[in-house]
């Protein structure tokens, strides 16, 4: 039975679980002792996916005795995702990603009064090759490939999707 499982068993409220965006772990030196922000996190896998098991093992040993997450090492595997926050869309359709130190990462607006047909005029982009999604396809590639034989803690880590 998982942790989280087996802990909320004999429990007579409902578990508090938290999901934290890894932009809150990045100020935090101690969760973040690397100094990863979102530039770097958002163009190089390897420290996406440094800065994800690093956070998550923080977050193990230091939060999650606060709520009903699992605590210390996980039982069987550590789970990854390929990370690109909240500007799939935008990117994927063509506008470009703007970072700035401390905040997440956003994209320019592409539509303008004099333009307010440039979607249609540029077509669907491809779903798998296309701007942004590309990336997320190598990535997922990367990982893949990488994560084969490689563990954290001990651990396994997969790619959630």
């Amino acid at each position: 039975m998982s942790g989280i499982v087996s802990r909320i068993t004999n429990l007579c409220r409902v578990p508090v679980t938290l999901g934290i965006c890894i932009r809150y772990y990045m100020p935090i030196p101690e969760a973040n002792p690397k100094n990863i922000w979102y530039e770097e996190y958002t163009n190089d896998p390897d420290k996406m996916l440094d800065m994800q098991l690093t956070t998550q093992k923080w977050a193990r040993d230091n939060i999650n005795y606060c709520c009903d997450n699992e605590v210390g090492i996980p039982e069987k595997l550590w789970s990854v995702s390929i990370d690109f926050q909240n500007f799939y869309e935008g990117a994927w359709f063509g506008a470009p990603l703007h970072f700035i130190k401390g905040q997440v990462p956003d994209v320019r607006p592409i539509i303008t009064d004099e333009n307010k047909n440039i979607l249609f005029d540029r077509g669907m982009p491809d779903p798998l090759n296309g701007p942004c999604m590309g990336q997320v396809k190598q990535y997922y590639e990367y990982w893949s490939d990488k994560l084969r034989n490689f563990e954290f803690c001990g651990k396994p880590v997969k790619i959630t999707v």
